[in-house]
């Protein structure tokens, strides 16, 4: 997803892996028609990352990075941006989830974002949740939490099987402890399907934003 404000743009994706020199054209070729100033890939499941390695889909002028790697074939998160554009101070490098404070260097805005792939199990997903709240508190700054949480708000998000209603409520409680909003995404309820003969669609994928954000760029 592309999300375009006054500033900057933004890039998310979900990438579901980076092994393939195929798979890294095109994601090279797709961030370079979107021209972004910062990009945020999800599970790129690289245990590794080597300067060639990066060359291979990331555009040249996205200079800057920090990544989280995958546990083995699991995971792994990747923050890119154009210093040019802005300047990135790492906050938090942590297996799910990576914060970067970001500041322009046209305007005086700076913001927090969070990138995250979630973890998959239940079990923990609640400690997932108090580690991002510790890093981060109750930021003044405009604040955007976007990635693949790999759990759901509401059960119309998710097209068949079993609800996860204590899951669900945790994830909006958290949501609402932080004053967060969903960032509408045109045309995609489902973010996530398993790929079976009748398959479950589910949205997983989100971009969150403080109140902070609001004010200061939609």
């Amino acid at each position: 997803m592309c999300v375009l404000y006054c500033i900057m743009r933004i890039l998310n994706w979900n990438v579901r892996g980076l092994g393939e020199d195929d798979k890294c054209s095109l994601v090279r070729d797709t961030i370079t028609s979107c021209c972004p100033s910062v990009i945020c890939l999800q599970e790129t499941k690289l245990s590794s990352v080597s300067p060639l390695k990066l060359r291979a889909f990331l555009p040249m002028h996205l200079k800057e990075h920090v990544v989280t790697l995958s546990d083995g074939t699991a995971g792994g998160v990747l923050v890119a941006w154009d210093p040019a554009a802005v300047m990135g101070q790492v906050v938090a490098l942590h297996k799910f989830h990576v914060t970067v404070r970001m500041s322009s260097t046209t305007t005086n805005t700076s913001f927090l974002l969070t990138t995250v792939y979630a973890p998959c199990l239940n079990s923990e997903r609640p400690s997932f949740f108090d580690v991002v709240s510790s890093v981060v508190g109750s930021p003044d700054l405009p604040w955007v939490v976007l990635g693949d949480f790999n759990m759901y708000r509401y059960a119309h998000e998710k097209s068949r099987g079993q609800i996860n209603w204590n899951l669900m409520e945790c994830f909006n409680a958290w949501i609402r402890g932080h004053g967060l909003d969903d960032v509408w995404i045109d045309n995609r309820l489902f973010t996530w399907s398993k790929k079976r003969d009748l398959p479950t669609l589910v949205r997983l994928d989100r971009v969150l934003v403080n109140a902070a954000w609001n004010l200061s760029f939609l």
